[in-house]
């Protein structure tokens, strides 16, 4: 596996630079060197998708062992995607040893240099705590380029599963899922999706993902309560905006962040996601079950029945007036309330653009 390097990494490590001998595009990578913040990052690339990650916080022991947190670097990029293992070993044996040279070429250095300018604009997001930063390479992943003039612009996420599919085989991706049946109260009504969740998803993505299923515009406050088979509280989730939060004595407390659904939602018989704490819309989520083997590595909406309420119509009560007066065009709110519903962007639930919303939400 061929790591070509800009001068700036080249000037700061002691090695030996090969000759470039690898001309498969996936088996070679692009590296370059940044300051951000005073302290120095490395932006890594494959030369085939623009693929990658970024490593933050170098210190100068860690440039002395830069191939090893590259080759740890990039398992750990490949198995984010939900990549089987095995296929990773053999992408790894397939690349064999790993070497450093010099960049291939102005077009690999500038797909590079792109990334790198998404690493720099989301510097808010650097984890100072962490070397392999999760969220940034993230954002880096999902942001939209165009490999040539024959092929239109992607995500560099979706090109490398298509490059890995080619090489390996459609069945690269195996992962555990939660069926998530999730029923919000609407108090005579309700709206019902039912969702399959890749079980490594955090709450706050879980969080995001029901937004999305719901299509709510994620303007207020929320949060999730877990229960056992007796009703008792086993733990409230909440967000990084309730740090201010009294403690529950009664219910641990954790933020949705820090929390995997795989660590709890097996133990959990009721989840209530609360959203709106003024309007409380309540939604009870209950595990269907556990697809072992789910082979896409994004959420899908694979039933729905009802459309939510309107944002800010005042809880089940307001709901129900919203119901009467748009039921009834003669009624003489009618017109006003219609307006109000276009103004919000109200419309009915289509799972076709819900599921293509959810393709993308675990990459942002």
């Amino acid at each position: 596996m061929q790591i070509g390097c800009t001068k700036k990494i080249l000037d700061t490590l002691d090695v030996t630079v090969c000759d470039q001998i690898e001309d498969n595009d996936l088996f070679c990578w692009s590296a370059n060197l940044l300051t951000i913040k005073r302290r120095k990052a490395v932006v890594v690339v494959n030369d085939s998708n623009r693929f990658g990650f970024a490593l933050y916080g170098l210190k100068a022991k860690d440039f002395k062992g830069l191939k090893t947190l590259i080759e740890n670097g990039i398992r750990r990029c490949l198995q984010n995607e939900n990549i089987k293992e095995e296929v990773i070993d053999q992408y790894f044996a397939q690349a064999k040893e790993t070497v450093f040279t010099k960049t291939r070429g102005r077009v690999f250095v500038a797909r590079l240099n792109r990334a790198c300018g998404v690493v720099e604009c989301m510097d808010d997001l650097l984890d100072t705590s962490a070397l392999y930063q999760t969220e940034v390479s993230g954002n880096m992943n999902s942001d939209l380029f165009k490999p040539s003039k024959t092929i239109d612009y992607a995500h560099p996420y979706e090109l490398l599963i298509h490059d890995f599919q080619k090489v390996y085989g459609e069945k690269i991706i195996a992962l555990e899922a939660a069926d998530l049946l999730i029923k919000l109260d609407l108090g005579a009504y309700s709206a019902t999706r039912r969702l399959l969740v890749p079980m490594g998803v955090t709450f706050k993505e879980l969080h995001q993902i029901i937004q999305i299923a719901f299509d709510w515009q994620d303007s207020h406050l929320h949060d999730f309560n877990l229960f056992d088979e007796q009703g008792k509280c086993l733990l409230t989730i909440i967000s990084e905006f309730e740090m201010d939060v009294e403690p529950r004595p009664d219910c641990p407390m954790a933020l949705e962040k820090e929390v995997r659904i795989d660590a709890t939602i097996r133990d959990a018989k009721k989840i209530i996601y609360t959203y709106d704490y003024g309007d409380g819309w309540n939604h009870t989520i209950t595990v269907q079950g556990i697809v072992s083997d789910y082979d896409k590595n994004y959420p899908l909406c694979i039933m729905a029945e009802g459309n939510r309420p309107p944002e800010d119509v005042g809880g089940i009560p307001g709901f129900e007036d919203y119901l009467e007066i748009m039921n009834n065009p003669d009624h003489p709110e009618y017109k006003e309330m219609k307006s109000w519903s276009a103004s919000q962007g109200y419309k009915d639930f289509n799972i076709d653009i819900t599921n293509r919303r959810l393709r993308y939400i675990l990459s942002r």
